[in-house]
């Protein structure tokens, strides 16, 4: 019964917690208790701030802040939070462009996506777009590789109307296809495509298979290629779209007999132009840039409708592809004829119908495109040289699924070995194949996950990979530093990424956020040194990608950007840095010692007492649930020595008259702020029941609040923007936090007020965040 209780509560706080997305926090770093300086030489970093929706620029340890886009993206008022994407800057660094849509759950629907161009200063942003910012679009784009030209492509359904009911008929419309080329340093569109695509679902249409438009611009930013199936059975269509920059025209290439597999993935488009679809002949490879056109003929196994068709995979340069069908060939192109040479891997039929024929797990081509690693459904891993396509055994076949392996550079490579539970180890195995085929070096490490690639530092002296929480490893000595875990440890996250600054000094760290469901529909954006000091978080991404946390590009001149944000910052009195998500607080009697909780929202797993003069933790109660059970609270107890000692009780109902729950009562029980379900939590007069002031607006997250002792103030921490104090009396604001947090608490004296941010203890002096407002 406690274990189900425990998992309601990891679904309740799951839908809460995603919902909301922390917002980004603003806290200074602390290295060894000293705040980062203005003159510091860290780096830029740019991340999207979910809470106040627009972009921070600043210095990797939270100096000279900049913001940028600020009112620009909207969020639906019953949404969550907003998903942001897009390109970014452009190649010149004076334009930034992305696209934004509310997000209304973990998975979410999208009343409409909008595009947005601004410029470096944030003073111009462009409204060429804005005419397709519609329900049911889908815009992707792309900058030219060598100048200031955007390519925008959106796709979005017109259904037709029923005469007779005048409601939408979702059997028939049009797919509208809207291509433009935009030049933003004049302002103007300068060339454009606008197509409808009619469909009749009679036969056949299901919209979840229409998939946005591809785009691939040519290394000399002369041509970009683009590609559009829709999934509209009888008449599937593939149309090629080729943009010649200089002339300013689109050509058009509509594909025929394309057999298309049930869950579609379209034709495989090279950097050179090269298309390849399969048809009940064979593979067809199409040149759409110069017309040449060639056939494989291939002996498709008796399910040839299309449901396990061919796949391939184009190397780099797009001279060179892999084939996998009922064995692995690899293929050169050279004008109009195909060198195509089987591996000779043994054929693999499908043993239900939704099988794939393909025999391989996974496969890649090196950045150079002069190597393949290809690893086989018996996990063994091989080499094969692009050139002659001799391959190697590279690993045996090993117990663990995935092995993690990827590239370090153009010719070299990692391998991870298998797992050794008792030692908690494996090996990275690093080749470098412009040498030899047997291993240079082999690194141990903690762990990895197989979906989390390992990051060499750019002086190749740290590697650095997400298990449990950040992992930073000399390669020579083997230390490790491990970033203590960040919010999201209470769902227990295994996988994500890290990136390196391009000194060797500072990581930016993607933890994935796991839930129940055992699913991952956000990721934790965190910054931290490489020897693990100044961890900051950065808030949460619901779709991350490299525009909702990155280095910022060289390009980019900071002295081009908005003017800074002035240094005002406040610093905390006291951090306790703890290594649990932090969701209760309470203070001692005599304000000596503080009581932290951990775990989950609604049930703790662990509860710590903390000496405040030493800053260490000094009593411990852990694993609750397995104990007392973890609905508990701290019952400070005075002792024959005069000072206080924690018991744990059972916490004591929160109802107050007809509201279900209370998040806090003022000391003289007049007062308290309680949770509603239409309106979120307010302030009520206990006695009369009568609501005085919101707290919240209807979708914030209230996770905690606190009366001061006097009965003046009220303390609110919000999940999804910074805490803010309040003036009772007044019903105004008059003190805010700089970050969210999942707990306050006012100390005994009212003369600080403990904040739960994360994983740490932020201790405030009141009359500095009071001071700071007034």
């Amino acid at each position: 019964m406690e274990l189900k209780k425990r998992w309601v509560a990891v679904v309740v706080i799951v839908l809460v917690v995603v919902g909301a997305m922390q917002a980004a926090t603003n806290r200074p770093s602390v290295v060894n208790g000293q705040a980062g300086s203005e003159d510091s030489d860290a780096p830029y970093l740019y991340y999207f701030d979910s809470a106040a929706r627009y972009w921070v620029i600043e210095k990797a340890d939270g100096t000279d802040k900049h913001i940028l886009g600020e009112g620009l993206v909207q969020r639906a008022p019953d949404a969550y939070t907003v998903d942001v994407g897009g390109p970014g800057w452009s190649p010149s660094g004076q334009w930034f462009a992305f696209t934004s849509r509310s997000v209304f759950g973990m998975i979410g629907s999208t009343p409409s996506e909008q595009a947005h161009i601004i410029s470096v200063d944030g003073r111009q942003h462009l409204t060429l777009l804005d005419d397709l910012a519609r329900l049911d679009a889908g815009i992707s784009m792309a900058w030219s590789p060598v100048a200031d030209l955007l390519m925008m492509a959106a796709t979005y359904t017109q259904y037709a109307v029923d005469p007779n009911t005048g409601s939408p008929d979702y059997s028939m419309g049009t797919i509208e296809v809207h291509l433009r080329l935009i030049d933003p340093a004049v302002n103007a569109i300068i060339a454009q495509v606008h197509e409808a695509i009619p469909f009749d679902n009679s036969a056949r249409f299901d919209m979840e298979l229409r998939r946005e438009i591809t785009m691939r611009w040519q290394a000399a930013g002369d041509k970009v290629i683009l590609d559009y199936a829709t999934y509209v059975r009888p008449n599937d269509v593939t149309t090629i779209y080729v943009l010649d920059v200089a002339t300013q025209i689109f050509s058009v290439r509509r594909l025929s007999g394309v057999i298309y597999p049930n869950v579609y993935t379209g034709p495989a488009v090279s950097s050179a132009g090269e298309v390849a679809y399969q048809t009940r002949t064979g593979v067809v490879i199409e040149n759409v840039l110069s017309g040449v056109r060639r056939i494989i003929r291939l002996q498709l196994p008796d399910d040839s409708s299309g449901t396990n068709p061919p796949r391939l995979i184009w190397s780099p340069t797009g001279s060179s592809a892999v084939l996998v069908a009922q064995d692995v060939g690899l293929l050169h192109l050279s004008d109009d004829e195909i060198d195509l040479q089987w591996l000779g891997f043994p054929a693999r039929l499908p043993q239900r119908e939704y099988e794939s024929p393909v025999i391989s797990v996974q496969l890649g081509w090196s950045p150079d495109g002069q190597h393949l690693l290809l690893q086989t459904l018996s996990n063994t891993v091989y080499h094969v040289d692009a050139n002659t396509g001799a391959r190697t055994t590279l690993m045996p076949p090993i117990e663990r699924h995935f092995p993690v392996w990827g590239w370090w550079g153009a010719s070299r490579a990692y391998v991870t070995g298998p797992y050794d539970p008792e030692k908690q180890q494996q090996t990275l195995f690093v080749y470098n194949f412009s040498t030899r085929l047997q291993p240079v070096e082999e690194i141990t490490i903690s762990r990895m996950w197989w979906s989390s690639p390992p990051s060499l530092s750019p002086d190749e002296r740290l590697v650095a990979y997400v298990y449990d929480s950040a992992i930073i490893q000399n390669r020579e000595t083997g230390d490790l530093v491990r970033v203590r875990p960040d919010a999201d440890s209470f769902f227990s996250q295994e996988t994500g990424e890290v990136e390196w600054s391009a000194d060797s000094q500072w990581v930016l760290i993607f933890d994935d956020a796991h839930v129940a469901s055992g699913a991952t529909g956000q990721r934790h954006l965190g910054i931290t040194r490489y020897d693990g000091t100044g961890r900051r978080d950065l808030g949460y991404s619901p779709s991350p990608s490299r525009i909702t946390l990155d280095w910022l590009p060289a390009r980019v001149n900071p002295a081009d950007l908005p003017i800074p944000l002035p240094d005002n910052q406040q610093f905390p009195a006291q951090i306790l840095h703890g290594n649990q998500w932090i969701w209760y607080l309470d203070w001692s009697p005599d304000g000596q010692q503080l009581a932290t909780g951990t775990g989950g929202w609604y049930d703790l797993d662990d509860i710590q007492i903390w000496s405040l003069a030493e800053g260490e933790i000094t009593t411990e109660f852990p694993e609750l649930y397995r104990t007392v059970g973890s609905s508990v609270e701290v019952d400070w107890q005075l002792s024959a020595s005069g000072g206080y000692t924690a018991q744990l009780v059972e916490r004591s109902d929160s109802s107050i008259g007809d509201f279900p729950s209370s998040h806090a009562i003022s000391p003289d029980g007049r007062y308290a702020i309680v949770s509603t379900d239409d309106v979120g939590p307010v302030m009520v007069d206990v006695q009369s029941q009568q609501v005085l002031f919101a707290v919240s607006e209807p979708y914030d997250r209230v996770s905690s609040a606190s009366f001061s002792p006097d009965g003046r103030l009220v303390a609110v921490a919000y999940m999804d923007r910074p805490s803010v104090i309040y003036d009772i009396q007044t019903q105004t604001i008059i003190g805010h936090l700089p970050d969210t947090s999942f707990a306050v608490v006012f100390s005994p004296d009212g003369e600080y007020l403990a904040v739960g941010v994360s994983w740490d203890v932020e201790i405030w002096r009141v009359s500095d965040l009071i001071g700071a407002e007034n």
